[in-house]
């Protein structure tokens, strides 16, 4: 008997926690800020939930339209369904709606935002933690200026001149149409200068045109050592990038350009003498060279890694001295 009634009581103190440790779902526009600050945490005393609180402005003071309203609505309880929590989840989500609403020039592409978030939080592939690291990325591109960021790794961008390319079932892209791209990593860094491109947020790409690296990190002059890209992809999540079909300017060596591969990464304590990247090998294995070294001159593939000059070929072209 008393196993039923201990039973009992922990049915329904689960049915209680269901109940009342979860909101169910959000209802109207007019009860929408109430029902979202109950599913907040209390906040402690002289606290203030400073994301929440500026949205609920946003929403009372007519900057949002009535169909923006039923959108985000749609999508909270979207998020419900996923088990996202309060913080961080729906703070993270309600941070990006306000850093939309607070740019006249994001205030345009909101609609392919909320279309945007009404896929994504529908998507069976993408449990809620995923969710959230795509909001984070969301908001550190128009906050921090930065594409991805993690211990190990920090991709920056320094334009504000990007706009957000939306089509239904496509990953979103941010096209940036002028930027640096700056890679920080164990206290170095690596630049692509003048670079244009597409930013994904879910998938923590970019995807590139144009733009220079040159090898100031290895002590030489970036007007006299560079490398000019054409098209290349970097995994955001790595200090590293390698392109195909750049032309390499190496003023100390050879006038014009050479075409060939580039390979950057960022390693510690790699800077001066010390630096093996950036690295560049050209395709043609039979430069022609006079006088690499006093009264020698070279024909053969051209590679520089780092500061450093080394000759290569191949088994039908080998590299020679003479």
């Amino acid at each position: 008997m008393k196993t039923i009634k201990y039973i009992c009581l922990f049915l329904i103190f689960i049915i209680n926690q269901n109940v009342f440790g979860q909101r169910i779902k959000f209802t109207t526009d007019t009860a929408f800020i109430r029902e979202l600050t109950d599913y907040f945490p209390k906040p402690e005393k002289n606290e203030v939930n400073q994301p929440l609180n500026n949205f609920s402005t946003a929403w009372n003071t007519g900057k949002l339209n009535m169909k923006q309203k039923e959108q985000i609505i749609l999508i909270s309880n979207q998020l419900l369904k996923r088990r996202a929590k309060a913080i961080p989840h729906f703070e993270n989500f309600l941070k990006i709606i306000l850093s939309i609403e607070e740019s006249q020039s994001r205030m345009a592409e909101f609609p392919k935002w909320l279309s945007f978030f009404e896929d994504f939080t529908i998507r069976e592939d993408i449990n809620a933690t995923a969710m959230n690291r795509v909001f984070e990325n969301i908001i550190f591109v128009n906050d921090s200026s930065s594409f991805y960021q993690s211990p190990a790794v920090r991709w920056k961008h320094n334009s504000t001149d990007f706009k957000m390319i939306y089509l239904k079932n496509e990953e979103p892209r941010l096209q940036f149409i002028k930027t640096d791209l700056i890679c920080y990593s164990k206290r170095d860094s690596s630049i692509i200068s003048n670079t244009t491109g597409y930013y994904f947020p879910v998938s923590d790409r970019w995807v590139g045109k144009d733009g220079v690296v040159n090898w100031e990190r290895s002590g030489l002059s970036k007007d006299s050592v560079f490398a000019t890209l054409s098209n290349y992809r970097i995994n955001l999540k790595f200090p590293e990038f390698k392109a195909d079909s750049v032309e390499f300017v190496n003023k100390k060596y050879f006038k014009g350009k050479l075409e060939g591969r580039l390979e950057e990464k960022v390693l510690a304590n790699a800077v001066g003498d010390k630096a093996i990247y950036p690295r560049f090998e050209s395709y043609n294995k039979r430069v022609d060279l006079k006088k690499v070294v006093p009264n020698i001159d070279y024909s053969g593939g051209f590679s520089m890694y780092g500061s450093k000059f080394i000759g290569n070929g191949d088994s039908l072209e080998q590299a020679e001295l003479f």
